[in-house]
């Protein structure tokens, strides 16, 4: 065996377990950023996803920050996201970009546009993975019963799905009132 191979070998190990361990730690703070949200902890998942670096987490954070009425960062974080779109996961990314723009367009009160946009853009939450579906839907139905429309958008999603996004409300208080108002 060449003298340079074996010279080579203990750099190139460190190196491929270095990685390793970071791709492992970034995946139990994105788990952890991710629980935080779901149990309303809106000031740990920040935090969380601050520390993280990747395509998605600009939209994260302008998600987490719209949901809190900080429409400022909410809109910053998002012209970051697009900024540096990802070719990868360009689908999931051009649906949580939709979300994130009627997100916080909502949050500024323009209820119709927020509505409008989502309505007219529809199919890409439904043809992208990981697309912020029943988040959507949750919104969508919210602003329909804003505008006195139906919500069987949001009636129409299974318990689970439900469940699963009511952490969307955590510091939302219209949103709230509509989640009490229409599930059981």
């Amino acid at each position: 065996m060449p003298w340079w191979l074996l010279a080579a070998t203990p750099p190139v190990v460190l190196a491929i377990s270095w990685l390793r361990w970071r791709a492992r730690d970034v995946a139990v703070r994105r788990v952890a950023a991710q629980r935080a949200l779901a149990d309303g902890n809106f000031d740990r998942a920040a935090a969380l996803f601050e520390s993280l670096s990747g395509d998605l987490v600009p939209l994260e954070l302008a998600r987490l920050y719209a949901l809190r009425g900080d429409v400022e960062r909410a809109t910053q974080r998002a012209d970051d996201a697009r900024r540096r779109p990802p070719r990868h996961i360009r689908a999931t990314f051009d649906a949580r970009l939709l979300f994130v723009d009627a997100l916080v367009a909502a949050r500024r009160g323009e209820t119709l546009a927020a509505f409008d946009a989502l309505a007219r853009h529809w199919s890409t939450f439904e043809t992208a993975e990981n697309s912020w579906l029943a988040e959507a839907c949750l919104l969508r139905g919210f602003l329909a019963a804003q505008l006195g429309f139906g919500v069987e958008i949001w009636l129409g999603l299974d318990d689970h799905s439900r469940a699963r996004v009511r952490w969307m409300a955590a510091e939302w208080p219209e949103l709230r009132a509509f989640l009490d108002a229409h599930d059981d």
